[in-house]
Parts: structure tokens; sequence; C-alpha cells
């Protein structure tokens, strides 16, 4: 049963979360509705399997200041290279940009990746590499479907979305595997999406 999950939730996962028509049930703003389905999934996993998804985990002091230097770097070049490749971000366009990009994100993203996916890849058997890759293949096209309603204007910067989150996922997914809990891969995802709020809202992203 657990070795199936590693294929049937993903499934399930990205079926909903990308061909449900979310925009007849979206409220009038820009914060996905989505977050609820996200939420409700979190959330049962946790009591099915009866594990503490919101866990601090193991930290040591050496390692995560290594990579939270790695996430800032990574960030840094990430948004590098959109001036340089003069990508069209679509951040500046939604509406309370520091909750949505900054604390709604993080959070529910890394419940669902390094808590909800991370812990089905173990459960199911996965071992350690196969877990990180599929985690952070999870994670990356998850991005995607902004591609299907954003202008043609965005979709470049999104096919590039869909490669720097790929990273991401692997620093934070690493972080999750090293210390057994989901703060250290929530700080460094924060940090990172510290990093473009600051570059929307004062260097015009």
């Amino acid at each position: 049963m657990n070795f199936w999950m590693i294929i049937a939730l993903p499934i399930f996962y990205f079926s909903v979360s990308w061909f449900l028509p979310w925009e007849r049930i979206q409220f009038h703003s820009t914060i996905s509705v989505s977050y609820l389905f996200d939420l409700i999934l979190i959330s049962l996993t946790a009591l099915y399997y009866k594990k503490r998804l919101l866990s601090f985990g193991r930290l040591k002091i050496k390692g995560t200041l290594l990579r939270v230097i790695a996430v800032i770097l990574y960030g840094f070049i990430c948004l590098l290279m959109v001036k340089k490749l003069d990508f069209n971000a679509p951040f500046k366009y939604i509406e309370l940009t520091f909750i949505q990009l900054v604390l709604l994100a993080p959070f529910i993203e890394e419940l669902l990746f390094r808590g909800v996916f991370f812990l089905i890849g173990r459960v199911s058997g996965l071992n350690k590499t196969s877990n990180i890759i599929l985690n952070s293949l999870f994670f990356s096209v998850s991005h995607l479907p902004a591609i299907w309603f954003l202008p043609p204007e965005f979709h470049n910067f999104i096919f590039f979305q869909l490669f720097y989150t790929f990273g991401l996922g692997w620093l934070c997914v690493k972080a999750r595997d090293k210390t057994d809990g989901i703060f250290e891969p929530y700080l460094l995802h924060l940090i990172f999406n510290i990093q473009f709020y600051i570059a929307v809202k004062y260097y015009a992203l």
C-alpha cells in the first residue's frame, strides 16, 4: 500500500490542483483558493500516518549556516539571471505580495512537499537519493500551471521558474533530510522568497 502511495498521491494531487476549475470558486482575490485543498491534504496525511509534519527537527549550527549561505547565493544568482535575460516576472501584479510570497507560499509549500511528499517517499521505501530527486521534481512542476493562465509575456519566466524551483526544492529537501524537521526547509524557502520580494518591491523585478 505504501509503495503505491508515491504514485497515487502525486497523480491525485496534481490532477486536482491543476485541473479543478478553481476560477469558478475563486474569491475576488489573487490568493488562490487551492491553498485550502493543500491544507486539507496536509491535515489528512498527518492524521493517516499519525505524524507531526510541523516538526522543528535537529538543527546543527554549522550545517544550517552553510545551507543558509547557499540559498542566499542561489537566490542572488537566480535574480541576476532574471534581470540579465530580461524576463518579465508576474509577482508585482499579485495583491498582498508580502503575505503571498513571503508568508503563505513558503509555509504551505514546505508542509506539502517537505512534509507530505517527503513522508510518502520515505514510508514508500524510496532510497534517499530517489526521494530527494522526486521531491525536487514535484516541487518544480507544481509551478507549471501558471503558464496556462498567465499572458505570453510571462512564459519565459515560468519556464525559468521550473528550473530554479528544482534547485530550491533540492536545497530544501536536503535540509529536510539532514535535520529530520520542517523548520530549516521553511527557513531556506523563506529567505529565498524574501530576496524575490525585495527585488519586486525595490528593484522593479
